[in-house]
């Protein structure tokens, strides 16, 4: 539960109304303590929204203390980034000034419906405030669902209207949310393919139709000669539904876009030795809904890959393949997670060097350890068609901000040995250390 201060700067253009707002929230004595209470983590459209603020007396005297009538903030997403601000009415019985003693506080609400073309999970951000925005999920059903829950909203919200003054004065850490209990709220929004909210705020962001893929990486390592080895990847959701929990198949269709190359630093003129251009489109669901007593969530990644060297003949080294890649989660995330991950792959025969098989075979075993805010273990084996091919790939990465606070990415090193690291040799066997940073890791 951020603890806001008073006199945050506007970030929206000046308008008359927003000044209004802020003005208010300064008649509130410095000595006062406010924060922001996370909302539902889900509203339907047009239902109202409703933010609470907490005013809190951590002094050992009265104090007195206005109550803002109105307050406003901003709403955002991909899809509508520049919204205007809009306004909160205060509900309730609440008057407009209150009396609190030593160490009580007062719970004050404010609502007003949201655009009815909102979808998605959005960012609320309380103008006058210098708190984290938070995040909640525009959740749209089927239209007589969601007429039931828009009624069902508006019932709620007139019973809590009702509701005595009295009824929100508390003893001082009677009831007040934790610091902790706010920022566990604040992970709580729904997201594609009926992932649990917790997870998914720790996991897979879903603000953004852009996001990682396979781990950004730059690498460092000498096997005779100086070379690094560096990656680039991404996904994106074509399709953004009205469900954020949709496991619908047009729902959930991405495009991906790795590039993997490998650079000569020795050489006076510093070539790239080869690079790997790697599209895909493939349907995925980081939770298929599918329960069981032996893991704790199960996704889902299928669809078709090709990958090539960009070269013409005699050079030319491509292939195609159809994949599915059951993905299964074990242990919590939020301290140790084992993630198993087989990806199954066939290769059609139109590909240019129909051999691949022999050293890359039909699986890659991709199995990681670690939690979000240490070490992360991750290696992907392959086992070729002949008895004496295959490969194995170990990377750990560790986050930089545990070393020094504010810096992004991942100290990173990477081991690989075996049959094709990069496409151009694809049938020589290497050994190779590399050290470096990296932007993201495996995140499925």
């Amino acid at each position: 539960m951020p603890t806001s201060t008073l006199h945050h700067p506007l970030k929206r253009p000046f308008n008359l109304r927003a000044l209004a707002c802020a003005l208010a929230l300064i008649s509130l004595p410095a000595l006062a303590e406010v924060n922001v209470l996370h909302p539902a983590s889900s509203v339907q459209p047009g239902a109202p929204l409703t933010l609470t603020l907490l005013i809190d007396n951590p002094t050992q005297a009265n104090l007195a203390v206005a109550i803002p009538p109105q307050i406003q903030a901003t709403v955002s997403n991909a899809d509508f980034p520049n919204l205007a601000p809009f306004t909160l009415t205060r509900v309730g019985n609440s008057g407009d000034n209150v009396s609190l003693k030593p160490g009580e506080f007062r719970r004050v609400a404010y609502s007003t419906a949201l655009p009815t073309t909102l979808r998605g999970a959005v960012r609320v951000q309380v103008i006058g405030f210098d708190t984290a925005p938070v995040l909640i999920a525009i959740d749209q059903g089927d239209k007589a669902t969601l007429k039931a829950k828009v009624e069902a909203e508006k019932a709620a919200q007139a019973d809590a209207a009702n509701t005595k003054a009295t009824d929100n004065l508390v003893q001082y850490g009677a009831a007040a949310p934790t610091t902790a209990t706010a920022a566990v709220a604040a992970a709580q929004v729904a997201t594609p393919g009926g992932l649990d909210t917790d997870t998914a705020a720790l996991l897979r962001s879903t603000e953004s139709r852009l996001t990682g893929y396979e781990p950004m990486y730059f690498a460092v390592g000498k096997n005779g000669d100086w070379n690094a080895k560096f990656q680039i990847s991404f996904k994106y959701r074509l399709m953004l539904p009205a469900d954020p929990a949709s496991r619908s198949f047009l729902d959930n269709i991405y495009f991906a876009y790795s590039q993997r190359s490998f650079w000569n630093l020795s050489e006076k003129s510093h070539p790239f030795d080869d690079s790997s251009y790697m599209p895909s489109l493939f349907y995925y669901v980081p939770d298929t809904g599918i329960q069981s007593s032996w893991y704790r969530r199960l996704g889902l990644e299928a669809g078709l890959r090709h990958e090539s060297n960009g070269k013409g003949d005699p050079g030319s080294r491509s292939f195609n393949s159809v994949y599915v890649e059951p993905i299964l989660h074990f242990g919590d995330p939020t301290k140790n997670e084992w993630v198993v991950a087989p990806k199954l792959y066939w290769y059609p025969i139109d590909s240019d060097n129909p051999d691949m098989r022999n050293y890359r075979g039909y699986v890659d075993l991709n199995v990681s350890y670690g939690n979000a805010n240490g070490w992360q273990f991750a290696t992907t084996l392959r086992k070729g068609t002949k008895s004496d091919y295959g490969s194995a790939e170990f990377q750990a990465t560790y986050p930089v901000a545990r070393i020094w606070r504010g810096l992004g990415g991942y100290l990173f090193a990477d081991y690989f040995t075996g049959y094709g690291e990069d496409l151009e040799g694809y049938n020589a066997h290497t050994n190779q250390v590399r050290v470096g940073y990296s932007i993201t890791r495996w995140a499925w």
